[in-house]
């Protein structure tokens, strides 16, 4: 009895250690690293960088043969182009400033919305919310759920590390747990800033019309600008 006890207390408190640390593991996602690591995390950023760079030049080289050779492209030349922009996009969609592929996505997200409407989505998403029909709220909180679960599964592979040092198998299991959890939270986090996106390319429009602001059509860079300011009041 006494043994049963002290299990289900252990599992207790291995559990509550997971909920704690996924928060942690989110922040190492997205790039926030502690001072003791941060160097860590900025060699990580460069080696990152370097890569997308390389494959940005290889993509930009194909490119500037088919400007030469004009339309109409030959199938060869349009297949080498997704192929080398897949490559790329992979890394990154933006030149990568994080450690993490996680966090170059979530940038992503912002220097995409901002480019294409000179929105800032920080200020504006807490508005946009409130005027997002509940279906498509609903789609997002689905969305977010599966990046929070796979965020908790990761946060259990440490547990697991720990006890892998009285019972050697559990570092396997840890080990299977982090890759998982990473591989279902970037694809995850990838689905999600694809839904923003879409909700502010669709309801963009009906966040200006509630906020006052004239928009006659499709929203656009002079009015995401409008609203950019009279959101961050002077901030």
């Amino acid at each position: 009895m006494l043994a049963a006890a002290a299990t289900v207390i252990a599992s207790a408190g291995l559990g509550l250690l997971a909920q704690a640390l996924g928060g942690s593991v989110e922040r190492l996602w997205t790039g926030d690293w502690p001072p003791p690591v941060r160097p860590l995390g900025g060699r990580l950023t460069e080696r990152r960088r370097g890569r997308w760079r390389a494959a940005e030049d290889a993509y930009a080289r194909v490119d500037a043969r088919a400007v030469e050779q004009g339309p109409p492209l030959d199938p060869g030349t349009v297949r080498e182009l997704a192929r080398l922009a897949a490559v790329r996009n992979r890394i990154s969609l933006v030149e990568p400033a994080h450690p993490c592929w996680t966090g170059d996505r979530v940038r992503a997200l912002d220097l995409r919305v901002h480019q294409a409407y000179r929105l800032d989505l920080d200020s504006a998403w807490s508005r946009l919310w409130l005027v997002l029909p509940a279906d498509t709220r609903t789609e997002l909180r689905t969305a977010r759920e599966a990046y929070d679960a796979a965020v908790r599964l990761t946060a259990w592979s440490l547990p697991y590390l720990l006890v892998a040092v009285w019972w050697w198998p559990s570092a396997v299991i840890a080990l299977g747990l982090a890759m998982l959890g990473a591989r279902r939270g970037r694809s995850a986090m990838d689905a999600f800033a694809e839904l923003v996106e879409s909700a502010v390319d669709l309801h963009g429009r009906d966040l200006a019309l509630a906020l006052g602001v004239d928009c006659p059509g499709r929203l656009d860079r002079e009015t995401g600008l409008e609203i950019t300011a009279l959101l961050r009041k002077g901030a």
